[in-house]
């Protein structure tokens, strides 16, 4: 038998700390260059050197552009500027500012120390970078909007489901998302650990592919991961902080995690794999998604996006300034300057200000603030909000005002006009994201699979027995030389919400009576096809299905076009109760009163006796009974019908109908026994 691997233990490779002495073997020496080469990890030489060029990564044209981006959505665009709005130097060193005073806006009499408002530091800036990104994740990825999976095996679908629970997917998705958005690219991590699924989220500039799996589908198979952070390390001083290189690599057989390396001027000489934190598995695929965003129309080869607010930069930052000049403008008007008017201006000695001081003019004196016009604050609304449309129209992104939206009507239709241009820039988005969120889930479905072994009953891949190498005759049943076998996976299991199956129970005849045996069995991947289903944007409301319903009645009238299950179905979707446990107590209670209703002529129930043959001992066969017209009105119900069947259960469920009165309306309006209207309503308006 060969080694055991136990799959949520870190394998570690041969012990020694890569300097071997010149007296060792030479079968010791030839064990050690795969722990130091890195190959067993999926790596190549020169990614643990020198040759592993950090500054490129960390600083290179790419992750420029992308800083630049993201500086955007991260509200870091204008710190590189060095003046305050006033035209103060921002100092944090303590000491004179060399403009003493505040400048205005416009330079005047052309002074060369005026500071351009394109090198002052916004004190009000608008952020609308930050509403676009977090608008566009909210139509794709917001309330009712999150993708359902789907699946021709029932088992894959209940465990993707469960992994997306588990793993907390969905907010890791949206943090994601909006990090694609705000510089074009994101990424998603992931791993099995202690039997949990755990997925991380990776920023785009931080992330670099050092070779592709599939380029055109964006494939990675080996990415790393390079940032700086602070380490803290024990000095005759004290503790000391320094800057480090945090560095980590997805492979095809690894997750790869690296000791930090002290920053210094030149690349690092050497990367040391951290064992304890990495983790080998074998999967022959690397555990990384790259997501990308909007694609880029001017270079179609680019392995990056385009944020969700590209070409709009100079508008970003003119809205700013913008917004900053009319901000302090206005608080300003709001403490204005005080001109006193005055005969011998000399007699000014000191100037109190507010309601409970006086100011003596004499008869030719006045005292007057001067405030900027109500015009021109009017102006700089109507400009900022003129930079923002223009924005927003640019990037097609849709943010109205909640007051508008309210009087031009909630139809589902209004809805889909006010935000025609956002749901096709959003449709545009659906397909990256979509296909990201579907090579996770099958990746970690292939692991789960491959560490889990077949199902019970499930035909083995491949059932014939390879060839055994040349040499390996002496071991039965076709079974590898140890040194040839691969690890097995032992102890292998997933941490995962259970998955429950309902067994109909079925009568005597053979039919399902409603009812079901619920039974929890253990998650298993396995081996369906995996897919997506979008909802609509905006799903009809409420109002909208009820005049549906009403215009198919009027259409139709005299005729059924919704059976009494779907409304009861509809009724119990609108108190949160179970449907079928809902139609199955009215279709008991409905069978309970037809048991106890008399027959036709109000006598007793007398049996039929045969009546003698006649002579000959022929006798001639009775006519098969007629069976009588089914009552359509009792067990179908129109659009009408089930409109005010829903509001007369919703009034009742919110206490604003008496339960009574509820029950009374329903069996008169809908022609129904009083007691299948408490069936229909069920325990609303019930106090407890």
């Amino acid at each position: 038998m060969g080694a055991l691997e136990n799959f949520f233990t870190r394998v570690r490779s041969g012990g020694g700390n890569g300097q071997a002495a010149a007296t060792l073997e030479q079968d010791v020496e030839a064990e050690q260059p795969a722990q130091q080469t890195g190959t067993e990890w999926g790596l190549s030489p020169e990614h643990l050197t020198a040759a592993y060029d950090a500054y490129e990564i960390y600083v290179g044209e790419r992750a420029r552009e992308l800083d630049y981006r993201g500086n955007f959505y991260y509200c870091r665009q204008h710190d590189q500027k060095p003046f305050d709005m006033n035209g103060q130097a921002l100092s944090q060193a303590p000491g004179p500012r060399p403009f003493p005073g505040s400048q205005g806006f416009l330079a005047a009499s052309g002074d060369p120390r005026f500071v351009p408002l394109a090198m002052r530091r916004p004190n009000a800036p608008y952020r609308l970078s930050r509403i676009i990104v977090k608008a566009f994740t909210g139509m794709l990825l917001g309330q009712n909007r999150w993708p359902q999976i789907r699946s021709d095996d029932p088992d894959t679908q209940a465990f993707c489901e469960a992994v997306i629970k588990a793993a907390n997917v969905r907010n890791r998705f949206t943090r994601a998302r909006n990090i694609a958005g705000a510089c074009g690219t994101a990424g998603l991590s992931w791993l099995f650990r202690n039997g949990r699924p755990v997925v991380r989220v990776h920023v785009g500039r931080f992330i670099h592919v050092l070779e592709w799996e599939d380029p055109d589908e964006l494939v990675p198979r080996h990415v790393t991961e390079l940032y700086r952070t602070f380490a803290t390390r024990a000095t005759k001083d004290g503790p000391q902080r320094y800057e480090v290189w945090a560095r980590r690599d997805w492979t095809p057989v690894a997750d790869i995690v690296f000791k930090p390396v002290e920053v210094t001027p030149q690349n690092p000489i050497e990367w040391v794999i951290d064992e304890d934190r990495s983790y080998p598995h074998g999967d022959e695929e690397c555990h990384f998604v790259w997501l990308t965003n909007q694609p880029d129309d001017e270079d179609p080869s680019a392995i990056d996006g385009q944020p969700d607010y590209a070409e709009t930069y100079e508008q970003l930052d003119t809205i700013d300034c913008s917004n900053s000049v009319f901000v302090q403008g206005v608080a300003r008007n709001l403490d204005p300057t005080l001109h006193v008017a005055r005969e011998n201006p000399e007699d000014i000695k000191v100037i109190r200000k507010g309601s409970d001081n006086a100011i003596v003019t004499g008869p030719n004196g006045k005292v007057i603030y001067v405030t900027i016009p109500g015009d021109v604050v009017e102006t700089g609304e109507k400009l900022v909000s003129q930079q923002r449309t223009q924005i927003l129209e640019t990037a097609q992104c849709v943010v109205t005002d909640p007051d508008k939206a309210a009087a031009a009507g909630t139809s589902s239709l209004t809805m889909k006009l006010v935000y025609a241009p956002m749901i096709g820039a959003t449709d545009l988005l659906r397909e990256p994201f979509g296909a990201g969120l579907v090579r996770l889930l099958e990746q970690m479905q292939r692991s789960a699979a491959r560490a889990m072994g077949p199902r019970e009953g499930d035909a083995p891949a491949d059932e014939e027995l390879e060839q055994s190498p040349e040499g390996s005759e002496q071991f039965e049943h076709g079974e590898l030389p140890p040194e040839e076998q691969e690890p097995e996976r032992v102890n292998f299991y997933l941490e995962l919400p259970p998955r429950v199956v309902l067994d109909p129970i079925l009568d005597a005849e053979g039919k399902p009576t409603g009812e079901n045996n619920k039974q929890i069995v253990e998650q298993h991947p396995g081996n369906g096809k995996i897919e997506l289903e979008w909802g609509d944007y905006f799903p009809p409301t409420s109002d909208d299905k009820q005049k549906t319903l009403t215009t198919l009645a009027q259409s139709t009238p005299g005729k059924s076009i919704v059976s009494q299950r779907t409304a009861v179905e509809t009724a119990a979707a609108t108190l949160n109760k179970d449907a079928t446990e809902e139609w199955q107590r009215v279709t008991d209670e409905q069978q309970r009163m037809r048991l106890d209703i008399p027959d036709a002529g109000g006598g007793d129930f007398i049996e039929d006796t045969p009546e003698p043959a006649p002579p000959g001992g022929k006798t001639t066969p009775a006519p098969p009974p007629l069976e009588e017209p089914a009552d359509i009105q009792k067990t179908a119900l129109n659009g009408a019908q089930v409109a005010s069947l829903v509001e007369v259960v919703v009034q009742v469920a919110k206490g604003e109908l008496p339960r009574a009165s509820g029950v009374e309306i329903l069996a008169v309006s809908l022609n129904i026994s009083r007691e299948e209207a408490e069936q229909i309503i069920g325990t609303a308006g019930v106090e407890e």
